[in-house]
């Protein structure tokens, strides 16, 4: 996960595990409560978005939630 808000902890890392380089393409990750977002993060792979989603649906329940990817170049210059 990259950075965050509204307390979610972020890593620090950009590098895919085991593949020793970047990607084109983050996992945007959003709560979003009475239509407004929540909290945000960004993830390396949707598998990890979908990991994260699954553990705050435990927490979080009455939370909706939303993972779109977007290109790398879109969120860092």
């Amino acid at each position: 996960m990259r950075e965050s808000r509204g307390g979610s902890p972020g890593r620090p890392s950009r590098f895919k595990r085991g593949s020793g380089g970047m990607t084109n393409t983050v996992w945007k990750f959003e709560q979003l409560r009475a239509g407004k977002v929540y909290s945000s993060a960004m993830f390396d792979t949707r598998e990890e978005a979908e990991l994260f989603a699954a553990q705050m649906r435990k927490t979080e329940p009455d939370l909706f939630f939303r993972i779109e990817p977007v290109e790398a170049r879109l969120v860092w210059n």
